[in-house]
């Protein structure tokens, strides 16, 4: 007689998987009941920041005006105990020792300068068709005899139109519209072009370490960096839509890049990596009554902003959470232009009533 063998039933497999999920987080649920780690979790990296201001600004006071000659207000940058400023129809060198009081030492004729800027000995500016020379060019001023100030060298391969110019370690940096181009200027009275680079609308834009950082006037906005370091070959190592339209001017402090835009926003742009930059903040100005804004400068970690009706002071130490201290109207009618910064100064073109009116900050620190 055959003896059936009875067979085992066959368990499913989900089952199985099911049984020991529930082993397995049991056992997790067990240990935890017992585990007395109580070491807090790591905290998260601190954001990196700038040094803090070696100062507050507490006050922005209307100091009263350098006149010049109809039209000569547009733009202006400080040397030591000068001034250099261009305008419409003339340069000119203004002695600062002693501000609020003011000498006009000796002037140039140089007609529609749209850029000035200056190695210590030479002013170079950017000139539009008109005065000496006749042509648009880059164009070296020779200041070492302020009785007989005289034109030093010009040239015309690079440009396009006159915007702002810069200077660096013997080499001159043009943002001229269509182009942005750089001269051997370590002979100012034989400037040679070395190179361009295509863009569209460049006017404002800054240098530091044979780095040119520039936005082009566009919407949506574009910030570019181009690679000078062999000024006749340049690299454009990256280039940045930004998330407001019509940039401006740009200020560089440490690994950060700030922007102004046209419509009052300071953008922040990361460029610890230049081939990459990235940006991650943003902040509106308030203050004052500018509907447009130009150039931007920093200094001790604070941003100073042009609008055409305005001075502004960002706070800037923390890029993420930028704060405006202050403003103080610069033109009742709308003309302001280009500042410098000299002493505890600023001082502001105002093109309509063709003056600079001086700033004064005061400080505590």
């Amino acid at each position: 007689m055959k003896i059936k063998q009875k067979r085992g039933r066959n368990i499913p497999l989900f089952l199985i998987i099911f049984v020991l999920f529930i082993l397995f987080n049991g056992c997790n649920l067990f240990i935890s009941l017992f585990d007395t780690d109580d070491t807090p979790p790591e905290p998260p990296p601190p954001r990196p920041t700038l040094e803090p201001p070696p100062y507050d600004i507490i006050g922005l006071y209307d100091a009263g005006p350098i006149n010049v000659i109809s039209g000569d207000a547009y733009f202006i940058i400080e040397n030591g105990d000068y001034l250099y400023t261009a305008g419409e129809n003339t340069f000119n060198v203004i002695d600062f020792s002693t501000p609020p009081s003011y000498t006009i030492e000796g002037s140039f004729n140089v007609v529609y300068v749209g850029g000035i800027t200056t190695d210590g000995m030479y002013a170079y500016v950017q000139k539009d068709p008109g005065g000496n020379p006749s042509y648009g060019c880059v164009l070296s001023i020779d200041c070492s005899n302020l009785e007989f100030i005289i034109a030093g060298d010009s040239e015309t391969l690079g440009y396009s139109s006159a915007y702002q110019v810069y200077y660096e370690s013997g080499y001159l940096y043009s943002c001229s519209g269509s182009t942005v181009a750089v001269y051997d200027v370590r002979t100012p009275t034989a400037i040679v072009y070395k190179s361009e680079i295509a863009t569209t609308n460049a006017q404002w834009g800054i240098v530091r370490n044979k780095y040119f950082y520039f936005a082009e006037y566009t919407s949506p906005g574009k910030m570019k960096i181009c690679d000078f370091s062999d000024p006749a070959v340049p690299v454009l190592k990256a280039t940045l839509e930004t998330t407001s339209p019509y940039p401006k001017g740009i200020a560089l402090s440490g690994n950060y890049a700030f922007i102004i835009f046209n419509n009052g926003t300071i953008s922040v742009v990361d460029i610890s990596n230049p081939a990459s930059p990235v940006e991650f903040s943003d902040m509106t100005l308030s203050g004052g009554t500018s509907t447009c804004f130009s150039e931007m400068k920093i200094k001790d970690n604070y941003l100073y902003v042009s609008g055409n009706y305005d001075l502004y002071v960002v706070d800037a130490h923390d890029p993420y959470a930028m704060q405006e201290v202050g403003s103080i109207q610069t033109s009742v009618m709308g003309g302001a232009l280009g500042f410098t910064l000299s002493k505890n100064y600023a001082i502001v073109a105002d093109s309509y009533y063709s003056c600079y009116k001086m700033i004064r900050i005061d400080k505590n620190s």
